[in-house]
């Protein structure tokens, strides 16, 4: 899913897994991040934004991604759902 934040002016890509975390999808989600960043992204805009939410043995767990390129990844685990 694709959203647009108008109070911070950035894109956020959603992506959403029915199944546990998998170090592939990091490289998903940076890929749709970079295409983001390619076609729509303007130089007014701030920072892509990407949340991967997958499930886990215990329930979901949420994981947002800051990309600034598609190379760079930072993961943060926000909180559990």
């Amino acid at each position: 899913m694709l959203f647009y934040n108008i109070q911070i002016h950035s894109y956020v890509v959603v992506e959403l897994k029915t199944t546990s975390f998998k170090a592939e999808y990091i490289g998903q989600l940076s890929a749709y991040v970079g295409a983001v960043n390619h076609s729509l992204k303007g130089k007014e805009d701030g920072q892509t934004i990407g949340l991967l939410i997958c499930k886990d043995k215990n329930g979901n767990s949420l994981y947002k991604e800051v990309l600034e390129k598609a190379k760079e990844v930072y993961k943060n685990e926000l909180c559990d759902i």
